[in-house]
């Protein structure tokens, strides 16, 4: 329960806010909406300008049953790899496929095929 202590020039009285605890449940959801919205607002800010390790890392941090489906692992995965090939390093693309496409291969074979 939250206490606010007050004093008086003679003693120090505790107050317990009357709030029904209904109200404190929607308060609390209410914050975590927000913040929630707040997370996924900067998580595509972060795709948007390329930055898909950093949203990746948000991802993993507040929404980590995410990155546990297929799909959305390996849109973040495409997307960086895509970023590293528009920043021309090839070879940090090369190896980046390597190391964490091919394990989409059975999945979403169609999607990394080269033709």
């Amino acid at each position: 329960m939250l206490l606010i202590k007050q004093q008086t020039e003679h003693s120090v009285q505790t107050l317990t806010p009357h709030w029904p605890i209904g109200k404190v449940c929607i308060l609390i959801r209410l914050l975590f909406i927000s913040l929630s919205k707040i997370c996924l607002i900067a998580i595509r800010d972060l795709i948007n300008r390329g930055k898909i390790e950093e949203a990746e890392e948000l991802i993993q941090k507040y929404f980590p049953s995410v990155l546990t489906q297929d799909d959305p692992a390996f849109a973040l995965k495409r997307l960086q790899f895509v970023e590293l090939i528009r920043a021309k390093k090839i070879e940090e693309a090369v190896q980046f496929s390597r190391t964490h496409l091919h394990k989409y291969l059975d999945s979403h074979g169609d999607a990394i095929k080269v033709r």
